[in-house]
């Protein structure tokens, strides 16, 4: 039997860096389901989730989604993801 309390561990994960959080953001916005109009450099999408880890920055790109897509009273994929959004974003998602 295992037991945790005795001897309590942290875990500790590194946060990514530029290329990982590239790729991540990358992914994330050109998912098919996405298939996001940018209208902000991939250099800047990094600088808003520099020092974020994958979830506090997949966090902050969701909501900058979900405003980009109701920023004009609907949904729509052809409104463009703009750095003001993103940078919205997040100030609006909590980073740990």
């Amino acid at each position: 039997m295992c037991d945790l309390a005795a001897s309590p561990k942290k875990i500790e994960f590194h946060k990514p860096g530029e290329n990982a959080l590239l790729a991540f953001a990358k992914a994330f916005f050109t998912d098919p389901k996405r298939n996001a109009v940018m209208q902000v450099s991939w250099e800047e999408v990094v600088q808003v989730i520099e020092g974020c880890s994958i979830a506090d920055a997949q966090g902050i790109l969701m909501q900058a989604w979900n405003l980009t897509l109701t920023a004009k009273g609907g949904v729509s994929k052809t409104n463009p993801v703009t750095l003001e959004t993103l940078e919205r974003a997040r100030k609006m998602i909590r980073i740990a």
